[in-house]
């Protein structure tokens, strides 16, 4: 005698007739189904987001500081007194400086990491770069001097009276050395006038109103 079975109504499924591997497979799409709902909800402006950084972008946060600390170890002490740090940062990165052990500065190097996790990076960031900018600028005025005073020895008088057109300061002390230069009778008497000359030309153009930059110096090679 067969047995009467009622069919189920239309659009349902039966879960005893559905085998086991196949439930599995359907109840993990649609968990899928609903994480990329929730992500598109994201996209879209939905409620479902993720503010924190990502991993990546931490690491990325961890090297700047770490290379801007790596910055603070090469300072003189006259440049890193001018840096807006704390003591605690301060000290860590002074008593570096004094470290002989290889595995000691290692060590000491990752607490300024750490440290420089609560320090203001933007302001250290920001006189890290006036400094640069001074150091560039020191650079080419000693460059500049030193053409001056090469010139000054070389040729004399003319090349005295080329500085003050291109500079715009007064010649008297040039003038003097140059006659000084002129007299010398010795080549170590010479050497140290042309010392002279070039503390004279540079301390001069230090107190000009403008800044050295490139084109001062290609015109000062004409």
């Amino acid at each position: 005698m067969r047995e009467n079975r009622e069919s189920p109504p239309v659009g349902e499924a039966r879960h005893d007739t559905i085998p086991r591997w196949s439930r599995v497979q359907l109840s993990s799409f649609g968990r899928r189904r609903r994480g990329l709902q929730r992500v598109s909800g994201a996209r879209d402006g939905g409620r479902v987001s993720d503010d924190k950084p990502s991993k990546s972008a931490r690491k990325r946060g961890q090297l700047e500081l770490q290379s801007l600390g790596e910055a603070l170890l090469r300072l003189g002490k006259a440049d890193l007194d001018a840096m807006p740090l704390d003591d605690r940062l301060r000290e860590a990165v002074i008593d570096a400086g004094t470290i002989q052990s290889h595995s000691a500065l290692r060590r000491q190097r990752q607490l300024i990491g750490k440290l420089m996790r609560d320090a203001d990076a933007d302001a250290i960031r920001a006189s890290l770069a006036a400094l640069g900018q001074a150091d560039r600028k020191a650079t080419r005025l000693f460059h500049a001097a030193e053409i001056w005073r090469d010139r000054i020895c070389g040729e004399g008088m003319p090349a005295v009276t080329g500085f003050s057109t291109v500079t715009g300061v007064g010649t008297s002390r040039l003038e003097k050395l140059c006659d000084e230069l002129a007299s010398a009778t010795s080549e170590s008497t010479r050497r140290a006038i042309c010392r002279r000359i070039f503390r004279e030309v540079h301390d001069s153009m230090a107190t000009m109103p403008r800044a050295i930059n490139h084109t001062d110096t290609e015109r000062m090679t004409e």
